[in-house]
């Protein structure tokens, strides 16, 4: 190497000092160093340039259009503020976001069949559903009469043409369709269909027993519901919908509490008489070959300890009372028309501080309803007796199963009449508050009912709970088949 002729000599190649350096400022490189080969970072260099370089960030995301994404099944605007209140109430029935098209997908010259087809598609690409959500709208949607099932054959005539517009290509892919001639000859009933499925159809032939299918339909239908009114996809029924809209917002409540009565029921008092004078579990104690403590898990209670619970609530002895045969109301359909209000407090007291246990003059009233005052004042003295002798078993007892009485709560009244004889007489169950909290004025129970010598009605095989807005399903309906 010269240092006269002011070159460096890498390998065999000279490259001028002068023009390594030009090199370095245009490309932002390394200088190698010629004695040791090493890399020699300049001044400029943040990071070894051999290592990879951050990546730069990508452009921001524009928003998305509101209905260009699929969101879930149950949107805000579908979704009321207050569940209790009237759809009349609810802002979002008739305001909020709309598609851009609506007018010209549901415009009132187009038949009343096409614009509910276009409308179930169009709620159907924008939400997903969960698996119960999903077979629960095509449920409601096949019983109001809109064919569910897939295309069996796509002909030529429904096969996409690249000059389709959008209109055409929707038709064409749609896969709920309503006949024109069923419409036709129909009336558009939305309550009619709302109350018949969420109470009678889905209770007795939907097939759906799990708890939280008896809570979602009600939210499908209020979805659904929702859409159509505030995309006027037929305003001519808006009426109608608000209607199917107040019946969807009841079935909130009174669909899941229905299934939890039917479940809960006959409760723990109604047992005890049922074990003791007659009913579904009368003689389960007879002939316990599986052993008294297998049955009375099953039961829920001791035979001791169902009459010690019936002389508790009743202030009467098993031995001093009998069912009364004749008024005895097999499998009978019964409405309930009034609820005795929850009077307890934090210590299990009622609003004038006496014991939330039936007393004796609880008994003497019921008494005096199907008895004269002088039975009602034995029963008064039979109460006194008897709390007193109940007072000093419990005292003395030991600390064992039978001590213990199995309960639901306070006993509530409920007062119901027969569906089909309203002029017969009333009757007035007892219910622990755990259960009667489910019950609701308006709802319909068919059951077995029993009369007792002192008044008291119990019930017992409870075969089915139906809300308060109950209508009776068609008898060719489908899905029955």
């Amino acid at each position: 190497m010269s240092k006269e002729n002011d070159k460096l000599e890498v390998g065999v190649v000279d490259v001028s000092k002068e023009s390594l350096m030009k090199s370095q400022k245009k490309n932002d490189d390394v200088v190698v160093n010629t004695t040791s080969g090493e890399t020699i970072l300049t001044e400029e260099d943040d990071l070894p340039p051999l290592l990879p370089q951050a990546p730069k960030p990508s452009p921001p995301l524009e928003p998305l259009l509101p209905d260009s994404s699929p969101t879930s099944d149950i949107t805000a605007a579908d979704t009321p503020a207050d569940p209790a209140s009237s759809p009349s109430d609810q802002p979002e029935q008739t305001e909020g976001p709309k598609d851009e098209d609506a007018e010209v997908l549901y415009t009132r010259s187009d038949p009343l069949s096409h614009r509910i087809e276009r409308a179930i598609q169009r709620y159907k690409k924008n939400r997903k559903f969960n698996t119960t959500r999903h077979q629960i709208l095509n449920s409601y949607l096949s019983y109001g009469g809109v064919n569910t099932s897939q295309k069996a054959f796509l002909g030529n005539d429904d096969e996409v043409d690249p000059e389709d517009d959008a209109e055409i290509i929707a038709a064409k892919q749609a896969t709920d369709l309503i006949d024109d001639d069923i419409i036709d000859g129909s009336e558009v009933a939305f309550t009619h269909i709302a109350a018949t499925y969420l109470s009678s159809y889905f209770i007795d032939k939907s097939g759906y027993v799990m708890m939280n299918q008896f809570k979602e339909a009600p939210e499908v239908l209020v979805s659904f519901l929702n859409y159509l009114i505030r995309h006027d996809v037929c305003p001519e029924h808006l009426e109608d919908m608000k209607g199917a809209l107040d019946i969807a917002y009841k079935a909130r409540i009174e669909l899941p509490n229905c299934k939890l009565l039917s479940l809960n029921a006959p409760g723990i008092f109604n047992k005890a008489c049922s074990l003791l004078f007659g009913g579904e579990y009368y003689g389960m104690f007879d002939n316990n070959w599986q052993g008294e403590d297998k049955v009375a898990n099953i039961v829920g209670m001791t035979l001791a300890q169902a009459k010690r619970l019936f002389e508790k609530e009743t202030g009467m002895k098993t031995d001093e009372v009998e069912i009364v045969r004749e008024e005895t109301k097999m499998v009978i359909d019964m409405e309930i028309i009034s609820i005795e209000d929850e009077r307890a407090d934090s210590n299990g007291k009622n609003a004038d501080g006496a014991s939330l246990t039936t007393n004796a003059t609880n008994a003497t009233e019921a008494t005096k309803a199907t008895t004269n005052v002088s039975n009602a004042t034995e029963a008064t003295k039979a109460t006194n007796a008897s709390n007193a002798t109940e007072a000093t078993n419990v005292s003395n007892a030991k600390n064992t199963l039978d001590d213990k009485l199995p309960s639901d709560g306070p006993l509530r009244c409920l007062t119901l009449r027969d569906c089909n004889k309203p002029e017969a007489p009333e009757i007035v169950l007892r219910l622990g508050n755990d259960i009667a909290k489910y019950a609701a004025v308006g709802m319909r129970v068919i059951a077995d009912f029993y009369k007792l010598s002192n008044g008291w009605w119990y019930w017992d095989r409870i075969t089915n709970v139906y809300p308060s807005y109950y209508v009776p399903c068609d008898s060719d309906s489908s899905d029955e088949d």
